[in-house]
């Protein structure tokens, strides 16, 4: 009776032994290697340079693709502009600026006479060009700006996406040791003017 009882003690210590040995085995899957012999302490897989960790949160690095950013138009002409029909623009340089002359409009600013010139400053420039597109070359799309610009015959600084790489290539070369500077733009009849420049100014 005794050795009856013994036997069955000893399965049911054999079967919880057997099921928590299980248990321990599943918990632990792909996390430790088991015992190579008696005694020893399981040994861990360890990851060869592990990432950085912030509150708990493993960080990984990301590789970010290079967008353009979008061409952004700001329009400078307040209360003024070039004459719509035969502006007559000339440049001349002078101590470093460039500057634009060109006849005032008239007929949408009354404050101005007929063949009153204006004087656009552009200070200490590093290049500039007038040459196309004009009117017509805009509307059909010619102009790197034709379908981004607000509107023709506007004088604007342009930030962003310049699209040099689609720019003509009929330069003035200024001084070269200059940095781009601001990027401004004006829409005339027959031509277009871009300054790379620091600054502007207007006189009458």
């Amino acid at each position: 009776m005794l050795t009856n009882t013994k036997l069955h003690k000893d399965n049911l210590e054999g079967k919880i032994q057997k099921s928590f040995t299980s248990e321990s085995s599943i918990a632990t899957l792909n996390l430790c290697h088991p015992p190579t012999r008696t005694n020893s302490r399981p040994t861990c897989r360890k990851r060869a340079n592990p990432a950085p960790r912030i509150h708990g949160l493993e960080l990984r690095s990301i590789t970010l693709l290079d967008r353009p950013m979008a061409t952004q138009f700001q329009q400078l002409n307040d209360g003024w502009n070039a004459e719509p029909n035969a502006p007559e623009p000339m440049v001349d340089i002078e101590h470093g600026d460039v500057v634009l002359t060109f006849l005032a409009n008239p007929y949408q600013f009354s404050r101005f006479s007929e063949d009153q010139r204006l004087w656009l400053r552009f200070r200490n420039a590093r290049k500039y060009r007038l040459g196309s597109t004009n009117d017509e070359g805009w509307y059909q799309g010619q102009c790197r700006f034709s379908r981004e610009a607000p509107a023709w015959g506007e004088f604007y600084e342009v930030s962003g996406d310049l699209k040099l790489d689609r720019c003509p290539k009929d330069w003035h070369l200024i001084d070269a040791t200059r940095a781009p500077g601001r990027h401004f733009l004006f829409y005339l009849r027959d031509e277009t003017f871009e300054c790379e420049a620091d600054d502007w100014v207007l006189a009458e």
